[in-house]
């Protein structure tokens, strides 16, 4: 059940969120994509 706890949250909204905002040495790695509606205008 672990597991898909971690996928409820990494598709959700807030987790959706957190790997937009990642960012290292001003580079962006990852674009979520699981959730539209939460990244909608924000790239």
């Amino acid at each position: 059940m672990e597991a898909m706890g971690f996928i409820a949250f990494v598709t959700s909204p807030k987790g959706q969120k957190i790997i937009l905002d990642y960012v290292s040495k001003g580079a962006r790695f990852f674009y979520p994509d699981a959730v539209p509606s939460a990244i909608a205008g924000s790239i």
